[in-house]
């Protein structure tokens, strides 16, 4: 990292079918069994069906140009300056949450807040 490169590291944990824990120096991943995945899915989205798909990762094709995606497009990774609210940068899922859902659960992990914060 360079003197003028501020890093942030995001994880997300999504009301989905993987878990995945990751700290500077080890990184962890679990994956349910996707059977109850979906079972469980299907009880808290009862409104949603098959051909709807929910969020499960991040959207590589959908993001800034200073985020980087890692570990199946569960971890963001901010490299860029981070100096003002210009350098601001965002990600989006790889589908959106259906309306239908009502209300919808989901959970962002800051791991790190990077040299400046």
């Amino acid at each position: 990292m360079t003197d003028n490169t501020n890093e942030t590291i995001a994880s997300s944990r999504m009301a989905t079918r993987s878990t995945t824990t990751t700290t500077p120096t080890t990184t962890t991943s679990k994956t349910t069994n996707n059977k109850n995945g979906y079972e469980r899915l299907a009880q808290l989205y009862p409104h949603v069906s098959d051909d709807l798909h929910l969020p499960a990762k991040w959207n590589g094709k959908d993001k800034a140009s200073t985020l980087f995606l890692q570990q199946n497009d569960l971890v963001v990774t901010y490299k860029g300056p981070g100096k003002s609210h210009k350098d601001a940068a965002s990600v989006r899922s790889d589908y959106p949450i259906p309306s239908l859902t009502g209300i919808y659960y989901f959970e962002v992990k800051i791991l790190s807040k990077g040299r400046d914060g």
